[in-house]
């Protein structure tokens, strides 16, 4: 019997890209893989401006358009909220930055 479990892909995909992998890890209830090639690229796919992009790692996102960044950032502040038990959430829109490029920040914040 064949059984089907979520493959993540660890870096530079894009939801809704039709994409090869190469299977890093196997657990039991999902696989990691490494992306090779894709092969129908998002319309939200966009060159990353740092020419290190790919080596670095900082900026993990880069080869998303940035308004789209701002909705996964978005979903992902929400997911993890319904993960910590939060039955209803309603998170508001970001607010993206008019010049997103160029800096770097790191902010540790204390939730009581």
């Amino acid at each position: 019997m064949e059984s089907s479990i979520p493959v993540l892909v660890d870096f530079g995909a894009i939801l809704g890209e039709r994409v090869r992998v190469k299977i890093s890890e196997v657990k039991k209830n999902f696989a990691r893989s490494r992306l090779e090639e894709v092969i129908l690229s998002s319309p939200h796919r966009t060159k990353p401006l740092c020419p290190v992009y790919h080596l670095c790692g900082g900026c993990q996102l880069q080869h998303i358009v940035y308004e789209k960044q701002l909705e996964i950032k978005r979903l992902a502040v929400q997911d993890a909220l319904i993960r910590l038990g939060q039955q209803k959430v309603e998170l508001l829109s970001v607010i993206g930055m008019e010049h997103p490029w160029r800096y770097r920040n790191k902010g540790y914040f204390q939730v009581n």
